[in-house]
């Protein structure tokens, strides 16, 4: 067919080059933001092509998608027909992308003297007579986790995979050091880490005592009372940081 007659002719009735994607993207973008409260970021948008993109591949249209080639590598790879890979909705990404950019608000770490602060309350808390065994055990964890979190500079509830027998056994290790006595302490954290198949212990090395003034060993070792007494520092691998028995068999029996 001509060029003239393909320019000439009316876009067709039904959608198929992603116009109600593209127009329901930009509706949400008017809506509140979580940075902004006046629009949404291009990031959080986005998030609507991948849904639709995912209900079409799901849809019969999409599951009658047959047409499959295989690279060198033997990775099978499948022709899409879905509209939001149209040459059209692309373009409209990219123009949104460019046009409306990235606010990036990264969460700001606890400032030391915050986290000095908090474990002098702590310590300070704990020196009184009314204290219960409930409360201080919280204050051994929470103490045990904010330092490892902060010293480590770890993300989210990564200090949850310390490991409780693991952290048992090892921590003696930094105390005996050859020619460096009370060097480190060894804080394992068992899971998978970066994109890894299998899980390990990941050996987390700490000073001793930082430059700050934080007692890392001081508060690693606290906890070590609590999973003595709770007989959780030997036998079956667990979690170091958990409720109290207490809690574990009342969840239990509900």
């Amino acid at each position: 067919m001509p060029l003239e007659n393909i320019q000439k002719r009316p876009w067709p009735v039904e959608d198929m080059y992603g116009f109600a994607t593209a127009v329901t993207i930009l509706r949400k973008s008017l809506d509140p933001g979580k940075n902004c409260a006046s629009y949404q970021q291009f990031d959080s948008i986005r998030k609507l092509r991948t849904g639709m993109r995912n209900a079409f591949q799901n849809s019969l249209p999409g599951c009658a998608t047959t047409q499959v080639f295989m690279d060198s590598k033997g990775k099978i790879h499948r022709l899409a027909q879905d509209p939001t890979h149209s040459w059209l909705f692309s373009k409209f990404m990219l123009g949104c992308e460019k046009c409306m950019g990235r606010y990036v608000k990264q969460d700001q770490a606890m400032d030391v003297e915050i986290l000095r602060e908090m474990l002098r309350r702590y310590e300070q808390e704990l020196l009184g007579s009314e204290l219960t065994e409930e409360r201080r055990r919280k204050f051994y964890m929470c103490g045990f986790a904010f330092v490892v979190l902060f010293c480590k500079a770890l993300r989210g509830g990564d200090n949850f995979f310390t490991e409780a027998t693991s952290l048992c056994k090892l921590i003696d290790k930094g105390r005996l050091y050859e020619g460096h006595p009370d060097s480190h302490v060894v804080v394992p954290l068992m899971g998978r880490f970066k994109g890894e198949a299998g899980e390990r212990n990941v050996l987390v090395l700490l000073a001793s005592v930082t430059s700050t003034g934080i007692a890392v060993r001081h508060w690693t070792e606290r906890p070590l009372y609590v999973l003595k007494s709770e007989g959780r520092n030997e036998g079956a691998l667990g979690p170091a940081l958990c409720a109290g028995l207490c809690t574990i068999q009342y969840l239990c029996e509900q």
